[in-house]
């Protein structure tokens, strides 16, 4: 359904970190090939699995997230 919408799948693809405005995600930070894109959107769903979406959030950093997103008590992946 999310694809008939206007959706795009992109295969191959690493996320490098995502991007925070407070607690809402507004941006993700991917290398594709031998690109570096930015995806912003108004909705990001972040399904990485149990192993990734910990080392996902502790990637993205910002001055509001200096830990990683969600990791105010450096307890993700733990």
């Amino acid at each position: 359904p999310a694809l008939r919408g206007g959706a795009r799948l992109l295969s191959n693809c690493e996320v490098t970190s995502v991007q925070m405005d407070g607690s809402k995600a507004t941006c993700v930070y991917l290398k594709w090939g031998d690109k570096s894109i930015e995806i912003h959107a108004k909705n990001i769903v972040l399904a990485a699995g149990a192993v990734y979406s910990p080392i996902l959030l502790q990637r993205s950093r910002s001055p509001a997230w200096p830990n990683g997103v969600g990791n105010q008590h450096n307890l993700v992946g733990r």
